[in-house]
């Protein structure tokens, strides 16, 4: 078990002498105060992986003291020590201002039992995460073996994002880096998966959903779909990690439904933003509409100034001329 650096606060602090010989016995680092004050100074000068606090106590009550030392350090553990089961605790337990709370009269085995679920959740955590990454592993390893297609290779790349999720949770240095490793040679083998058949896919309709298919495949049906406006929202550069950590607050206020497609080349932005917004390879766009293609040292700025005409084009194309687009 880990060695606890322990602070325990009870106005009562003498009459609990016995549980502190038997938690210094076990190897933790026990340190005793019988006010509220005394804790803070205390909290604000040392380093404690745990407090024990009396919710009664003249001056200051547990609960204030606890919520006091959540906000020196929030990451800091707090265990309340009460007499009754109160709602308010359990409320506060809920919102995260105490990790636990123990009912007395407490006995040595509930404070064991409650350091176990507190500080050995995180190392069962760690077993049970590197297990199921040694089987992914594997699995990762015959996929990349058989030759995946351009929807297998969509699912190989949210499964590693989605193991980038779950190994920041734990943050595990050795694990993390072997994830990098796996995510190196899956890139090597996407990148050549994409140098053999990119020429052929421009040629046929046996390919991935590309940049220019998005409008047509996505937006359109919506437009058709819903008798209300609808929102086309380009977050340009985010990772599907970085969309996965922002995904539970969105699925908070929505409907969430999520599928990938495949940017054209170059990736860059003048390139593969104007072909989402056209529907055309930039050689086309260039062709057709060379008053919205202009040549520029500086790219970025000049080549997407037209997106909302490149839409407008677009959607008319389409059979869709809306009179009330807005481009912001």
């Amino acid at each position: 078990m880990q060695k606890l650096k322990i602070l325990w606060v009870d106005d009562e602090i003498e009459h609990l002498k016995p549980f502190v010989i038997f938690l210094s016995e076990k190897g933790h680092k026990v340190t005793t105060v019988s006010n509220g004050s005394d804790a803070i100074k205390l909290v604000l000068k040392n380093h404690y992986d745990l407090v024990l606090l009396d919710e009664m106590m003249p001056g200051m009550d547990g609960l204030t003291i606890s919520k006091e030392i959540k906000r020196i350090n929030s990451s800091l553990s707090v265990v309340m020590v009460t007499k009754n089961e109160e709602e308010d605790l359990m409320e506060d337990a809920i919102a995260g201002q105490i990790a636990d709370y123990l009912i007395k009269p407490i006995n040595p085995n509930q404070i064991i039992l409650t350091i176990k679920k507190l500080f050995q959740t995180n190392e069962i955590k760690k077993n049970k995460i590197g297990a199921d990454y040694a089987r992914f592993s594997s699995e990762l390893n015959e996929d990349l073996g058989s030759n995946p297609n351009w929807d297998e290779w969509s699912q190989i790349y949210q499964k590693l994002c989605d193991w980038d999720s779950r190994l920041d949770d734990i943050r595990d240095e050795t694990m993390t880096h072997l994830h990098f490793l796996e995510k190196l040679n899956c890139n090597s083998e996407f990148s050549n998966y994409v140098t053999r058949n990119y020429k052929d896919w421009l040629s046929t309709d046996e390919r991935p959903t590309f940049s220019f298919d998005l409008i047509s495949e996505y937006v359109i049906p919506a437009i058709e779909r819903e008798n209300t406006p609808v929102y086309f929202i380009v977050l340009d550069c985010m990772r599907l990690d970085q969309y996965y950590t922002i995904e539970p607050f969105l699925k908070e206020l929505f409907d969430v439904e999520v599928d990938l497609y495949y940017s054209i080349l170059p990736t860059a932005t003048p390139y593969s933003r104007n072909a989402i917004f056209s529907g055309l390879m930039p050689n086309d766009i260039a062709k057709n509409f060379p008053k919205y293609w202009t040549n520029s040292a500086d790219l970025d700025t000049s080549r997407n100034r037209n997106e909302h005409q490149l839409l407008e084009e677009h959607l008319k194309d389409l059979g869709h001329e809306i009179n009330e687009s807005k481009y912001v």
